[in-house]
Formats: structure tokens, sequence, C-alpha cells
């Protein structure tokens, strides 16, 4: 059953928005952790992180906080890195502290995986990180865009993947559980495909840049269809509605895209966002 007005979270919005922000950079990711954002994006075959204490002076002039070693299976090709803070009360002492979710290659896209970065000091997230390895999500399959979900005090982890290897295939949004910040558990389960004609308007079957957006007791996923590399870029959502995150049946998919292109006003590639609460500075 499709939730009311009040339950959703995410409601359709028909308006032109110009990023005040930061207008530059693919994949963002922002953070804010104990009075201090963090913006963690992608550099060459590393990552980088800049911290500033006011979200409105974002920008990639961050230090880069981890370099992939040449000739490995994940050297190349590092795309949307997200870093999380997670807290002892859900994933114990021993692994509390600073990750980095990221997608890399060996320079080949069909080899592309999600790796997990684990910051040197814990509990300084502009330290140096080091790899703790690839994510094994079920299957073994082309995975990129991963993030991770806190419900109820559980990990889960949701990334944009295909049925099989080929890139013929479409891309769609996964969730799998987690044990731990750095291991995947049990099946995965398909939450979304590009199966509706506002998600493949271009003749691209996408669904990628999945963020959790959670607000007032409701969690949604909210995600980008159509190609990156089209006008028809957009964000979709899917709303939790069950009492089972990893029941396929326990989400809400939108019937039109939340954020989409305007032509009139020259506005395109309203896709891939990442969300944060302005607590800091209060505007």
């Amino acid at each position: 059953e499709a939730p009311t007005e009040e339950e959703t979270a995410v409601k359709v919005i028909y308006e032109t928005v110009q990023n005040p922000i930061h207008d530059g950079g693919g994949d963002p990711w922002v953070v804010e952790h104990e009075g201090s954002y963090y913006y963690c994006y992608s550099a060459g075959n590393g990552v980088c992180v800049a911290a500033v204490p006011s979200i409105h002076q974002l920008s990639q002039t961050g230090q880069r906080v981890y370099t992939a070693p040449e000739g490995t299976v994940y050297s190349k090709e590092y795309w949307a890195p997200e870093m999380h803070y997670c807290p002892a009360d859900v994933v114990g002492e021993k692994d509390a502290g600073w990750y980095i979710y990221v997608a890399a290659d060996n320079g080949s896209d069909v080899n592309h995986r999600m790796y997990v970065l684990r910051a040197s000091e814990p509990e300084n997230a502009l330290s140096q990180y080091q790899m703790v390895g690839e994510l094994e999500l079920d299957g073994d399959k082309w995975a990129i865009d991963g993030t991770v979900m806190v419900l109820h005090n559980k990990l889960y982890f949701v990334w944009s993947g295909r049925e099989e290897n080929d890139l013929k295939y479409s891309q769609n949004i996964y969730i799998q559980a987690m044990t731990n910040p750095y291991t995947a558990t049990g099946t995965k389960t398909l939450l979304a495909k590009p199966t509706e004609l506002w998600e493949t308007k271009a003749g691209s079957t996408v669904n990628e840049g999945p963020q959790i957006l959670q607000h007032n007791g409701t969690t949604n996923i909210v995600y980008s269809v159509n190609g990156s590399w089209t006008q028809y870029y957009a964000l979709a959502s899917l709303t939790l509605i069950g009492d089972d995150p990893m029941q396929a049946s326990s989400w809400y998919k939108c019937t039109e895209p939340l954020f989409q292109s305007y032509s009139k006003n020259s506005m395109y590639g309203t896709g891939h966002s990442s969300y944060v609460q302005n607590t800091v500075d209060g505007s």
C-alpha cells in the first residue's frame, strides 16, 4: 500500500534549484560530526577529505588521506567515496571510528567492486586511511556507489550493481545486512531496477547513487535514474513502509522523479545527491 502524503518524508518538488554551496565535482559526499563538516571526494587513484566549520565553505581543497598501491585489483578508477563514522553503540568499541567506502578496479570498469578503508587513527577523520579490503557482497558482481544505512542499531549496505558482470546489464539497487563495518552477511536483496519510462528516458537503464535520507521516523533511499551522461539524469526514491528492510515488499517506489532537469532554465544533471543537516552555523 502506498504511503500517505503525511507518511512520506520526500515530496515531489517542482522548482529550479541552484546549489548555493558547491557546484563542482561529481558524486558528492558530505557528513557532519562534532561540529565539523567533512567533504570526501576521489582524486585519481585515491581519496581526499576536506574539513570545514561551515557547510558554505566546502570545496575540493582537502588533504589526500589514501593513495592506492600500483598493480593491485583496486589500484584505479576510484568512484564515489563516502566516509562514515561508525559509533561504538552500533558496532562495538573495537570497530568504532571512521571508514571510507569506495568503488575501485584495476583499470577495467567490469572489475569495479566496493572496498573499505579505515582511519589509522579511528577517531581522527583526517588521519591516513588503510585498506581493509573488498567488502565481499553476495554474488561477487560489479558494484559501485555503496552507502551504509543504520536502522534500529543494525548496519546495512546499499549499492548499485548488476545481475551479471557484463556491462550490458542494467544497474539496480541492492541491499545486504552487515555484521560489522567491513563485513557483509547473508544474501542480497534487489530493491529497485529501472523499469519505468522516466527511469529509461535516454535509453539507459540506470539506478545508481543510493543515499539514505531519514527524517521524522521515515527512512528513504534517494537514488539516481537514467545515465549521468544524459540530460535526463534525475532523482527518485524508495520509502520504507514495512518492518524488514531486507524484504523488497517493505519498500515503496515513487511514481515519478523527485528532482529532474528543466530545459527552460538549462538545469541538467540533477542526480547523485548527498544529504547533511546544517546544525552547526544555523543558516
